[in-house]
Formats: C-alpha cells, structure tokens, sequence
C-alpha cells in the first residue's frame, strides 16, 4: 500500500502524486508547473485538466484549498489551451508547405518536365512556403525547369 501524502516531493513521485487528493494534489501539480515545459510530461497536462476537474467537483470544505485547485486548475487550462494552438500551428505550417509541394509537382507535369532526382528532393525538403510559391510562379512562367530553380 502507498500513502500519497508520505510520499517525498521528488520527480520520481510525481506521477503517483498527481493521483491524490486535496494538498497532495495541489502539491503535485505545484511540482509539475515547475517542470520543463518540453518535457516528457506535458502531453498529460490534458489528462491532469480532467483530474483537477473532477477534484474541484466533488471537493467540499476548505476554501482556500478548493480557491488553490482552481487556480492551478486556469494555468493548466491555459498551458494546454497554448500546447494544442502551437501544436495546429505546427500542423497547418506542414500542410500548407506539403499542398504547396503538390501544386509545384503539379504545375511541373502539366508543362510537360520531367523532375529529376536531385529537384524533387530539393521540392521535398523544402518547407519555406514563400519559396516554394515563388516556384509555382516561375513554373507556370519560365520556358525551362532550370529556370525555375535559379536565383
């Protein structure tokens, strides 16, 4: 048997902290607020969202306690809230510079070049979408391949 509340402050408790109640709890997730926000740990940030929740909902009495839980309760809401945007930032960079590959591929075929295997993984590395538009826009202008990837 495990007594949370025995346990000592130390990262390597932390996980089973995050699963008390009350003073423990709030300790933890003190404890976790100070952690790396690169860490290991933040993807579970969301899952501690639905924890915390559920303490403050059941939790009677002590209001300074319940005042503490609710709280760390915003600054997680507001950790994830930054996480999930930075990480749809991230996604619709990728998507926007893989449909911009796509259209240069495209654009290519439709004027009859071939890409040999040199440009397409230039093409494939390259995630600069304005580069990548500026591309396009000689693809669909200049009279050979070469043209479009000179300077």
């Amino acid at each position: 048997m495990i007594v949370l509340r025995e346990l000592l402050r130390t990262p390597d408790t932390l996980l089973l902290r995050l699963m008390g109640r009350g003073h423990v709890l709030c300790d933890a997730l003190a404890d976790f607020a100070d952690l790396p926000k690169t860490g290991w740990e933040q993807p579970l940030v969301t899952l501690m969202l639905a924890r915390v929740g559920n303490e403050l909902a059941r939790m009677t009495g002590d209001a300074s306690l319940r005042k503490d839980l609710q709280m760390r309760y915003a600054q997680l809401k507001e950790q994830d809230d930054n996480r999930i945007r930075a990480a749809e930032a991230r996604g619709e960079a990728r998507g926007e510079a893989y449909a911009s590959r796509e259209a240069l591929r495209q654009v290519i075929r439709a004027r009859g070049w071939g890409l040999d295997p040199t440009r397409e993984a230039l093409i494939a590395q390259t995630e600069d979408v304005s580069r990548l538009q500026e591309w396009i826009a000689r693809a669909t202008t200049q009279d050979t391949i070469e043209a479009v990837f000179t300077s």
